[in-house]
């Protein structure tokens, strides 16, 4: 009684391209649009940011990225979800957006970031000798 019932794909990453976390290490500006988005995690394929602007599905907007090393890439995203943040102040939400430009080019600045991220991780990891 009461009991959730379990999909199968509850659970699993459902991406194609699975993400890397980013709170703090990757700095997200949209271009198209004038309000402060905290970048959650990214991929090579997109990212997710939280933001207090509702953003409609399909919409397409540029984001510069920088990790503070003065590496600055700008791209484009289309939005693919949104939802309300969950124990988030009223009015937070959480958008998944995808990665427009499918170039090499693009991908390998985008496999760049995502590696640069993951180097940070393990630097913060690492113990101290």
């Amino acid at each position: 009684m009461g009991s959730k019932k379990q999909t199968p794909d509850r659970g699993r990453e459902r991406r194609r391209t699975p993400r890397v976390q980013a709170v703090g290490q990757l700095v997200g500006e949209p271009l198209s649009f004038d309000s402060p988005v905290t970048v959650l995690d990214l991929s090579t394929g997109g990212f997710s940011i939280e933001t207090t602007v509702p953003l409609s599905l399909g919409d397409t907007h540029e984001f510069r990225f920088s990790l503070g090393d003065r590496v600055s890439v700008i791209m484009l995203a289309r939005i693919v979800h949104q939802r309300v943040a969950p124990r988030r102040p009223a009015g937070t939400h959480i958008v998944g957006l995808e990665f427009l430009d499918t170039s090499d080019e693009a991908k390998a600045g985008r496999a760049i970031l995502v590696q640069r991220i993951l180097a940070g991780q393990k630097k913060l990891a690492a113990p101290r000798a």
